[in-house]
């Protein structure tokens, strides 16, 4: 055995680690770049539903600054024939904004979370695969990273597709809208409906579960072993797995809404709201027990 010999074995071992770094780096960045795209993309095609969506959530029938809609199709002709098309993207800037951050941290924070669990044999099956316990804690503390980061610009996205009754030419922008926030409410009142923005981490944790869960079944009993799913079977699991998380963590949506809405105390003429005009919503307890 020469010195080339002896050096090969080392020096083999030392290139594929450095190749299984590169390759895991390269991996975590292309989730992070696919995310953001998607994301980015969805929230442009979406966002007159999320304005109509954002209205009915705030309406409950006694303190709100919208008016009610009989159905989804009236609420879009209705706002755009008397507020004009402009007003169903309304938030748009801080949607896509919002969209682009979370999604692109959250895909990022998520693999890389799984990955680290990867490297922990208590935590692979027999398969090296990590199980549905390991992928939603892995998703939620994701999520409660993004949400930390984010949760201003969702306030502000709110507050934005609210503005009714107000003439196009006097609506804030979304640097204004952050302005106006800070002044009246200071920092914190950036942070209002934190708690169910947390609560709604678990959206992405059951989505990414329920996804990996289904995508395991259709490898094992359709593709015989084969983990690359078709176009086809990537969009069957992703819309169910998505409709399943929003069916529970939809509550948490509309508790968020009404939380970060302008308070309707200060918002409205109403005199049964009493004469202290003290906040309408007191908190997260307050806003679930006055929407039941």
């Amino acid at each position: 055995m020469d010195a080339g010999d002896y050096d090969e074995g080392p020096m083999t071992e030392e290139t594929k680690r450095i190749s299984n770094v590169v390759s895991t780096k390269v991996n975590l960045a292309s989730n992070a770049i696919a995310g953001t795209i998607a994301g980015f993309t969805s929230s442009v095609l979406t966002h007159p539903l999320d304005v109509v969506k954002t209205r009915f959530q705030v309406h409950d029938g006694r303190a709100s600054t919208v008016p009610k809609y009989r159905s989804t199709l009236s609420a879009l002709v209705t706002i755009g024939r008397t507020e004009g098309i402009r007003t169903l993207y309304a938030g748009l800037a801080p949607n896509l904004v919002g969209s682009t951050v979370s999604w692109g941290s959250y895909f990022y924070a998520y693999n890389y979370m799984r990955g680290y669990a990867r490297g922990f044999p208590e935590f692979v099956d027999s398969h090296g695969q990590t199980g549905p316990l390991i992928n939603m804690s892995c998703a939620m503390l994701a999520g409660m990273c993004t949400c930390l980061a984010t949760n201003p610009i969702w306030l502000v996205k709110t507050r934005l597709q609210l503005q009714h009754g107000v003439s196009v030419e006097h609506r804030l922008t979304m640097t204004g809208m952050f302005s106006r926030v800070i002044r009246d409410e200071g920092f914190a009142g950036l942070y209002r409906g934190l708690v169910p923005s947390m609560m709604l981490t678990s959206h992405g944790a059951l989505q990414f579960m329920a996804y990996e869960e289904i995508k395991k079944v259709i490898i094992s009993y359709a593709n015989d072993g084969d983990e690359h799913l078709s176009t086809i079977q990537t969009l069957f699991t992703a819309t169910v797995s998505k409709t399943f998380a929003s069916l529970v963590t939809y509550p948490s949506q509309v508790l968020r809404s009404r939380l970060q809405q302008a308070d309707p105390a200060f918002a409205t003429a109403d005199p049964s709201l009493g004469p202290s005009r003290e906040r309408y919503f007191k908190g997260t307890w307050d806003v679930f027990t006055k929407t039941l």
